[in-house]
């Protein structure tokens, strides 16, 4: 990704064109801006000592908090993927992972730039994702699911996936077809506000408009700069 943002912001400079990056997942943004954490090596012996502390996930969530409670409490207690990452740091490097993070990041890639955000009503939001959750079941989303699970079964993470998740759940026959395309819907909604929360809480204050709106902030602020 981040390669890709050299080429572009290249061209852009070579045919003296704006460049606007438009994303979903802020987590690229918030990696541009701030730099990616240097991982550390992983030996043999660390990966079998985390699978233990993964066996008992209550465990090692007691352990986090009880060492380090400001990772804590940006997770969840069952949270398996973030809880990993804190082991494989901390077990490695024998630091604290909010310490080592800290000092740990390679350096940013965009330090000059503006930043939009567009604001969807809460009602208009649920309705487009209610009739995107109606077009991937159409095209045939669990076949897709069924195949996947076929062959890669249900360990990678993209598996926990919303919409390939409740499709296995559906698989297992915890609810019926109707309540499936909900579950769906009420998830992705879910996660929506999460990211919405998660741009308000990671990045500096920046203009949040409807879509027609937005458009005539940013061109007023292109044209300002041009």
């Amino acid at each position: 990704f981040f390669n890709l943002f050299e080429e572009a912001k290249k061209a852009s400079i070579n045919e003296d064109k704006n460049l606007i990056i438009v994303g979903g997942t802020g987590f690229y943004l918030k990696a541009m801006i701030e730099g990616l954490s240097i991982k550390p090596e992983i030996s043999l012996h660390v990966k079998e000592e985390i699978a233990t502390y993964l066996s008992n996930l209550e465990l090692t969530y007691a352990l986090i908090k009880q060492k380090d409670l400001s990772y804590a409490d940006k997770i969840a207690a069952t949270d398996r993927y973030r809880i990993e990452k804190w082991l494989e740091i901390f077990l490695s490097t024998h630091q604290i992972p909010s310490d080592f993070l800290l000092t740990h990041k390679n350096k940013p890639i965009l330090d000059d730039f503006e930043l939009f955000e567009i604001e969807t009503d809460k009602e208009l939001l649920r309705k487009k994702i209610e009739k995107r959750t109606k077009i991937m079941l159409n095209l045939g989303l669990i076949d897709e699911v069924f195949d996947l699970e076929k062959r890669y079964t249900r360990a990678p993470n993209c598996m926990k996936s919303i919409g390939i998740k409740e499709v296995l759940e559906y698989f297992d026959g915890k609810f019926k077809l109707p309540i499936l395309e909900e579950k769906i819907t009420t998830n992705t909604v879910h996660l929506a506000k999460r990211q919405r929360t998660f741009n308000a809480s990671q990045f500096p204050s920046h203009p949040k408009q409807a879509l027609n709106e937005l458009q005539k902030t940013i061109e007023q602020s292109l044209h300002v700069k041009n």
